[in-house]
């Protein structure tokens, strides 16, 4: 083996982001939910992404928080999905932040961006995706879909 395929092989193998398969077993909100595996349970952040919050610490519900935590429910809950981390596994709440991708490789957290549901979070240095969540935000915002729906001083 030559000396640039080593570097290759080497450079591939350390930066492979960790995937595996879980089952969702419960979806607190827009953005998170439980999961189990082997008898494992823990609770994941999606990345990249921010739906309307519920009321908690004082604060209201935000517009439109049943309907974005709805769709992530009819989307996830009970199904078996692939989990992929990015650079930084883990957020100051210690949730597993994740990608998540269906069975059908439909890729959730653009899904929640695309269909308006949420809104681009983008915290380095777990940016992979933010490029094309920002696209994808642009987009329903300008047809209005999901949260943009409301009047221009209403939104998030």
């Amino acid at each position: 083996m030559n000396h640039i395929t080593f570097l290759f092989l080497l450079f591939i193998c350390t930066t492979t982001i960790a995937q595996s398969t879980w089952t969702v077993t419960k979806v607190v909100d827009g953005d998170t939910f439980y999961a189990v595996r082997e008898g494992t349970k823990k609770k994941f952040r999606l990345i990249g992404i921010d739906t309307p919050e519920f009321s908690h610490f004082g604060r209201p519900e935000e517009p439109y928080a049943q309907e974005a935590t709805d769709f992530h429910s009819v989307r996830i809950l009970y199904n078996t999905v692939l989990l992929e981390e990015d650079v930084q596994p883990l957020d100051k709440y210690k949730r597993n932040l994740v990608y998540v991708y269906m069975t059908d490789s439909t890729f959730i957290n653009a899904e929640l961006v695309e269909k308006g549901w949420a809104t681009t979070m983008t915290i380095p240095p777990n940016v992979t995706h933010a490029e094309l969540f920002t696209k994808l935000q642009a987009k329903a915002r300008k047809e209005e879909l999901g949260i943009w729906m409301m009047p221009s001083t209403s939104k998030r």
